[in-house]
Protein backbone atom coordinates (compact mmCIF):
# COMPACT_ATOMS: atom_id res chain seq x y z
CA UNK A 1 0.00 0.00 0.00
CA UNK A 2 1.28 3.34 -0.48
CA UNK A 3 1.74 6.38 1.39
CA UNK A 4 -0.75 8.54 -0.24
CA UNK A 5 -3.48 5.45 0.16
CA UNK A 6 -2.81 5.48 3.92
CA UNK A 7 -3.24 9.16 4.28
CA UNK A 8 -6.34 9.18 2.23
CA UNK A 9 -7.50 6.55 4.39
CA UNK A 10 -6.72 8.51 7.42
CA UNK A 11 -8.86 11.64 6.06
CA UNK A 12 -12.04 9.24 7.13
CA UNK A 13 -13.71 10.15 3.76
CA UNK A 14 -11.55 7.12 1.59
CA UNK A 15 -14.58 5.59 1.00
CA UNK A 16 -16.52 8.48 -0.63
CA UNK A 17 -13.67 9.87 -2.86
CA UNK A 18 -13.24 6.54 -4.08
CA UNK A 19 -15.24 5.76 -7.68
CA UNK A 20 -16.13 2.45 -7.01
CA UNK A 21 -17.12 2.57 -3.04
CA UNK A 22 -19.02 6.14 -4.07
CA UNK A 23 -21.26 4.89 -7.06
CA UNK A 24 -22.01 1.51 -4.76
CA UNK A 25 -22.72 3.88 -2.03
CA UNK A 26 -24.85 6.40 -4.27
CA UNK A 27 -26.81 3.34 -5.92
CA UNK A 28 -27.37 1.78 -3.00
CA UNK A 29 -28.85 5.02 -0.75
CA UNK A 30 -31.13 5.51 -3.82
CA UNK A 31 -32.96 2.69 -4.14
CA UNK A 32 -33.20 2.63 -0.04
CA UNK A 33 -34.85 6.00 -0.25
CA UNK A 34 -36.92 5.03 -2.87
CA UNK A 35 -38.36 2.24 -1.38
CA UNK A 36 -38.68 4.24 1.71
CA UNK A 37 -40.97 6.37 0.21
CA UNK A 38 -40.23 9.56 1.16
CA UNK A 39 -41.90 12.47 -0.47
CA UNK A 40 -39.02 15.05 -1.52
CA UNK A 41 -37.99 16.87 -4.16
CA UNK A 42 -34.68 18.76 -2.79
CA UNK A 43 -31.36 17.98 -1.48
CA UNK A 44 -29.67 19.87 1.10
CA UNK A 45 -26.11 19.75 1.78
CA UNK A 46 -23.15 21.36 3.52
CA UNK A 47 -19.35 21.20 2.91
CA UNK A 48 -17.51 18.68 1.02
CA UNK A 49 -18.43 15.40 2.67
CA UNK A 50 -22.30 16.40 2.26
CA UNK A 51 -20.99 17.44 -1.57
CA UNK A 52 -19.57 13.87 -2.17
CA UNK A 53 -22.84 12.31 -1.81
CA UNK A 54 -25.58 14.48 -2.08
CA UNK A 55 -24.28 15.45 -5.57
CA UNK A 56 -24.81 12.31 -7.77
CA UNK A 57 -27.31 10.96 -5.33
CA UNK A 58 -29.09 14.33 -6.90
CA UNK A 59 -28.83 13.45 -9.95
CA UNK A 60 -29.51 9.65 -10.18
CA UNK A 61 -33.08 10.23 -7.79
CA UNK A 62 -33.68 13.42 -10.36
CA UNK A 63 -33.74 15.73 -7.40
CA UNK A 64 -32.94 19.31 -6.73
CA UNK A 65 -29.64 19.80 -4.99
CA UNK A 66 -29.35 22.87 -2.17
CA UNK A 67 -25.87 23.67 -1.23
CA UNK A 68 -25.67 25.48 2.05
CA UNK A 69 -22.37 27.50 2.21
CA UNK A 70 -20.79 27.18 6.22
CA UNK A 71 -20.54 30.20 8.14
CA UNK A 72 -17.20 32.30 7.33
CA UNK A 73 -16.65 30.07 4.06
CA UNK A 74 -15.10 32.06 0.98
CA UNK A 75 -16.81 31.07 -2.23
CA UNK A 76 -17.66 33.46 -5.26
CA UNK A 77 -21.60 32.72 -4.28
CA UNK A 78 -22.22 35.57 -2.36
CA UNK A 79 -25.42 33.95 -1.04
CA UNK A 80 -25.65 31.45 1.87
CA UNK A 81 -27.62 29.02 -0.24
CA UNK A 82 -27.76 28.11 -3.41
CA UNK A 83 -30.76 26.35 -4.97
CA UNK A 84 -33.42 28.31 -2.59
CA UNK A 85 -36.89 28.35 -3.37
CA UNK A 86 -40.33 28.16 -2.60
CA UNK A 87 -42.49 25.52 -1.19
CA UNK A 88 -39.85 22.78 -1.16
CA UNK A 89 -40.14 19.38 0.37
CA UNK A 90 -36.07 18.81 1.84
CA UNK A 91 -34.62 15.98 2.72
CA UNK A 92 -31.24 16.62 4.53
CA UNK A 93 -27.89 15.54 4.21
CA UNK A 94 -24.76 14.63 5.98
CA UNK A 95 -22.15 12.25 6.86
CA UNK A 96 -23.25 11.88 10.68
CA UNK A 97 -24.22 13.72 13.49
CA UNK A 98 -21.92 14.75 16.45
CA UNK A 99 -22.76 18.38 18.15
CA UNK A 100 -25.80 18.91 15.68
CA UNK A 101 -24.18 22.02 14.68
CA UNK A 102 -24.19 21.48 11.18
CA UNK A 103 -27.98 20.44 11.18
CA UNK A 104 -28.86 23.73 13.23
CA UNK A 105 -27.00 25.79 10.49
CA UNK A 106 -28.74 24.26 7.15
CA UNK A 107 -32.12 24.34 8.88
CA UNK A 108 -31.48 27.72 9.96
CA UNK A 109 -30.16 28.77 6.71
CA UNK A 110 -32.84 27.38 4.78
CA UNK A 111 -35.72 29.23 6.93
CA UNK A 112 -33.65 32.75 5.94
CA UNK A 113 -33.81 31.75 1.94
CA UNK A 114 -36.80 29.88 1.57
CA UNK A 115 -40.01 30.62 1.03
CA UNK A 116 -42.71 27.75 3.55
CA UNK A 117 -39.80 24.98 3.65
CA UNK A 118 -40.81 21.58 4.36
CA UNK A 119 -38.23 19.15 6.05
CA UNK A 120 -39.08 15.34 5.22
CA UNK A 121 -35.86 13.85 7.30
CA UNK A 122 -32.53 13.74 7.65
CA UNK A 123 -29.91 11.04 5.96
CA UNK A 124 -26.95 10.48 7.46
CA UNK A 125 -25.61 8.16 4.91
CA UNK A 126 -22.57 7.05 7.47
CA UNK A 127 -25.15 5.52 9.83
CA UNK A 128 -23.52 7.46 12.63
CA UNK A 129 -25.71 9.42 14.95
CA UNK A 130 -25.63 9.83 18.82
CA UNK A 131 -27.71 7.01 20.97
CA UNK A 132 -31.21 8.50 20.82
CA UNK A 133 -30.61 11.66 18.59
CA UNK A 134 -33.47 13.12 17.86
CA UNK A 135 -34.20 16.75 16.51
CA UNK A 136 -37.59 19.11 16.43
CA UNK A 137 -37.63 21.75 14.31
CA UNK A 138 -40.06 24.23 15.62
CA UNK A 139 -41.79 21.94 17.58
CA UNK A 140 -42.15 19.07 14.39
CA UNK A 141 -39.57 15.99 15.07
CA UNK A 142 -37.53 15.24 12.15
CA UNK A 143 -37.15 11.69 10.74
CA UNK A 144 -33.41 10.92 11.42
CA UNK A 145 -32.83 8.27 8.60
CA UNK A 146 -29.25 6.69 8.70
CA UNK A 147 -28.35 4.14 6.04
CA UNK A 148 -27.51 1.07 8.26
CA UNK A 149 -30.74 1.71 9.76
CA UNK A 150 -32.43 1.64 6.08
CA UNK A 151 -30.66 -1.72 5.37
CA UNK A 152 -31.17 -3.65 8.34
CA UNK A 153 -35.19 -2.49 8.15
CA UNK A 154 -34.90 -3.89 4.28
CA UNK A 155 -33.09 -7.13 5.71
CA UNK A 156 -35.82 -7.66 7.89
CA UNK A 157 -33.08 -7.22 10.80
CA UNK A 158 -35.05 -3.91 13.08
Amino acid sequence: MKLVDVLGMLDGYHRYTNGKRLKGIVEKSARLLQERGLDFNTIAIQGASGFLVGSPLAMVLGKDLMIIKKPGEKTNYRFGVMGAGSNQKILLLDDCVDTGTTLINMITEIKSHCLNPTFVGLFLYTGKRPKGFQYRCEGELIDVITFGQMLRAKDGNN
